[in-house]
């Protein structure tokens, strides 16, 4: 998202807020259900360009709409848009029903969690696979894809399985923040016990 990186400078997060939901204007209303279901243009690796199946991505930025559990029902959407700083901070800016937030971390795992964590107070729970009890990057996928691969951990087993974060999981079990790092502690103490 251009400017974002501007917010550190007093004065210019009010820029950023109002670019952030003037660009939620020109797509469909974020709260809408007509928004196309987990439509994503992500980059597998940041900094390689791959094949997606629409075109080749490099880099962030990236914008996205995600599902959501708005009070337990679904069919609700937010939009999402990424970007990575040149220092390597990466920021999400999540519009949810006219309202925006910003959250910045060292990777976009972390990013997910504190907006996460945000709209856990609103009753919304996000429906990617970066929301499951079951998913958690290494820290070679947090340096070498800055947190947007993570991995599917089963109890006792070394965990293979990728997936991208933002990937659409609706088909699958999701949990507060608080669940998933919980889940991640008990799955790290069962792998170093075997």
């Amino acid at each position: 998202m251009p400017g974002t990186w501007q917010a550190r400078h007093p004065g210019h997060a009010s820029f950023i807020r109002t670019s952030c939901l003037n660009r939620a204007r020109g797509k469909a209303q974020a709260g809408s259900s007509q928004q196309p279901r987990g439509w994503c243009n992500l980059p597998r690796q940041p900094h390689l360009p791959y094949e997606s199946g629409r075109k080749v991505f490099t880099s962030a930025p990236f914008s996205m709409n995600l599902p959501v559990l708005r009070s337990g029902h679904p069919g609700t959407f937010i939009h999402v848009e990424g970007d990575q700083s040149p220092s390597g901070i990466c920021s999400l800016a999540v519009t949810d029903s006219g309202r925006c937030y910003i959250c910045a971390a060292r990777d976009f795992f972390d990013a997910l969690k504190a907006v996460r964590l945000i709209l856990e107070a609103r009753d919304v729970q996000v429906l990617c696979n970066g929301s499951r009890e079951d998913v958690w990057p290494s820290a070679k996928s947090r340096r070498r894809d800055s947190g947007l691969v993570a991995y599917v951990c089963k109890p006792g087993q070394v965990a293979t399985e990728e997936v991208q974060i933002f990937e659409d999981a609706t088909d699958t079990s999701h949990v507060s923040v608080s669940t998933q790092e919980a889940y991640a502690k008990r799955w790290l103490a069962s792998v170093a016990a075997r």
